[in-house]
């Protein structure tokens, strides 16, 4: 209520007191009169330190921001979304020199340094396993472990990289929304795939299983069917989370036992088995701003048995290959319902094979999230390119 209309209604309120009396006297003579009686009220003196004046209202100024807030006010800070444009550029250009450039530029030294030390253990692998690599000449048994070292030291590179720009672009109040990987429940998968690489015969291919995620535990059948029926592959998984203390965060124990057929001119029979061990971390365990962005890794130690010819003999087989497999991932939410999933690694199962021993494949994948599952699509980088589309349906 503003001061010039109480002051207006203090003004009308004094004139009916003054002039009522002498109205009644008029229209009634023997009434009577404020002197004759005593115990008649009186209107008491208005004290003019109890009106408000201009000084006294509250103003935006002077109301707390937070109550403005719960108030339903909302604040556009042109100055900090400056700020953020000019730390993003700098994330982009000198950032990829010196990760953290741009929230070094924004004033989140503890962040800026993490994802600097974070840039320079990568750098770290990469060189040692690069090294012994070359000093080795592919030859021994530990190359084995030195080129998936290497891998793992590329991805941290560039998950620092990308921290820093996505970081730099969300500024200091922005949230991400929840990650929607890993919803538990009963899924079944629909999908297809197109592939375009040397190490497979395999061209378009049809995708479907079924995944049974209960928190602690994960079961999961799935095939894959080259339309042509030149291909076909079987594969079951089991895993579990240990101390998982977030929906992303958690250690990976997990089992995979595979059956690979190719049925033309070179038929053969691959079966394997495989067990991996890694975990998810949620960032917002260090980093608020980080909070539902999560990174992670795996590493598979498994074997390979062949037949060559049409006949699977799982007691006599003609080759048996020895391997150590290797995924780093790094996920999040766009939106309320879009999740942006990146990944590298290598995999002698894959339909896309590594195009150098020291560079695996690289994963980019988008799911939509909807009320009854989810829907995306993937696509693999590597000695060629595999894209696949597909559907999940969660009950």
């Amino acid at each position: 209520m503003s001061f010039f209309y109480r002051l207006q209604t203090l003004v009308v309120a004094l004139f009916v007191l003054l002039v009522s009396p002498a109205i009644n006297a008029q229209t009634n003579p023997d009434a009577p009169t404020q002197a004759e009686t005593p115990d008649a009220p009186v209107a008491e003196a208005v004290d003019e330190e109890e009106i408000p004046t201009r000084d006294s209202e509250p103003t935006l100024e002077s109301t707390p921001k937070e109550e403005l807030k719960n108030q339903g006010w909302i604040f556009g800070d042109t100055t900090s979304l400056a700020s953020s444009s000019t730390a993003t550029l700098i994330a982009l250009s000198a950032g990829f020199l010196v990760h953290g450039a741009g929230h070094f530029y924004s004033g989140e030294t503890r962040v800026a340094l993490s994802l600097l030390a974070i840039e320079l253990a990568g750098l770290s692998l990469m060189l040692g396993s690069g090294i012994y690599g070359v000093a080795d000449g592919g030859a021994g048994t530990g190359n084995g472990i030195a080129a998936p070292l290497f891998q793992l030291g590329w991805s941290m590179f560039l998950s620092s990289y990308f921290l820093d720009i996505v970081g730099s672009i969300q500024g200091t109040d922005f949230e991400f929304e929840r990650n929607t990987q890993q919803l538990e429940g009963i899924s079944l998968d629909l999908g297809y795939g197109f592939i375009s690489a040397n190490g497979t015969p395999a061209r378009h291919i049809l995708v479907a299983g079924i995944e049974f995620d209960l928190d602690f535990i994960t079961v999961e059948a799935l095939t894959h069917q080259d339309v042509l029926l030149v291909t076909s592959e079987y594969q079951a998984e089991v895993g579990f989370r240990l101390l998982r203390v977030r929906p992303q965060t958690f250690l990976l124990v997990k089992g995979v036992g595979n059956a690979f057929n190719v049925d033309d001119d070179a038929a053969f029979w691959r079966t394997g088995a495989e067990g991996r061990f890694g975990g998810s971390l949620d960032l917002g365990h260090f980093f608020r701003k980080f909070d539902q962005v999560a990174v992670g890794t795996w590493f598979g130690f498994g074997n390979y048995w062949y037949n060559f010819g049409p006949t699977l003999d799982f007691a006599n087989p003609d080759f048996t290959q020895t391997f150590v497999s290797h995924e780093s991932f790094l996920h999040l939410n766009l939106t309320e319902n879009v999740n942006l999933r990146f990944a590298h690694g290598s995999h002698p199962g894959w339909y896309v094979a590594s195009p150098t021993r020291y560079f695996g494949v690289t994963k980019v994948g988008l799911s939509y999230k909807t009320d009854f599952g989810s829907f995306g699509v993937n696509t693999e980088l590597g000695d060629g390119v595999a894209i696949w589309l597909g559907g999940r349906l969660t009950l």
